[in-house]
């Protein structure tokens, strides 16, 4: 049990280590902003309201009505795909899933324990009793398992990054444009 217990744990510990691991590596990009300023590094990540670099090491944080224009990379430079875990919070859920399997097991265990000794000196409704509750907590300790499997399996699940496809658009003439998505 308490190698079981320990073999989880190393899991758990070696996930965490991955999700804060960098697994794509962001392209360069230059950032005008309205102060003048041009800001060049690594993009982390670029949403609606912020734009996320990392500069020479240190990250910077930019709302977007800070920037005038963000200059990506031109189409000469060669854009690998990457994957990218965009779920990796959920390793907190598969971590809170261990500590309830773990308490659910242990206390499972003590209680069979003490029932094991009750019925030595003959109570045998406490020794009943505390088997119930063995059985209840062995429950909830098999939904902490598959609880933290389950967000296991969505933290893990990869987004594969910088595929382009071909779009065509027609109107004045044909034109044809390759689209990034990140």
């Amino acid at each position: 049990m308490l190698g079981t217990m320990r073999a989880i744990w190393s899991i758990v510990l070696l996930l965490l280590t991955l999700g804060t691991a960098e697994f794509v590596l962001g392209e360069e990009v230059q950032l005008y902003l309205k102060d003048g300023s041009v800001v060049t590094g690594e993009r982390v990540e670029a949403t609606p309201l912020l734009v996320i670099l990392r500069v020479q090491g240190e990250i910077y944080t930019f709302e977007v009505s800070e920037i005038e224009r963000m200059v990506l990379p031109g189409p000469t430079q060669t854009r690998r795909p990457g994957w990218r875990f965009p779920r990796l919070g959920f390793l907190g859920g598969t971590l809170a899933g261990g500590v309830v399997a773990w308490w659910g097991f242990d206390s499972a265990s003590r209680k069979e324990r003490d029932a094991r000794l009750q019925e030595e000196y003959g109570l045998l409704e406490r020794a009943g009793e505390l088997r119930e509750e063995a059985r209840r907590d062995r429950k909830i300790a098999w939904i902490g398992v598959v609880g933290g499997a389950v967000c296991a399996v969505v933290a893990l699940v990869p987004e594969r990054t910088g595929t382009h496809k071909v779009a065509a658009q027609l109107g004045d003439g044909l034109r044809v444009r390759i689209v990034y998505g990140f």
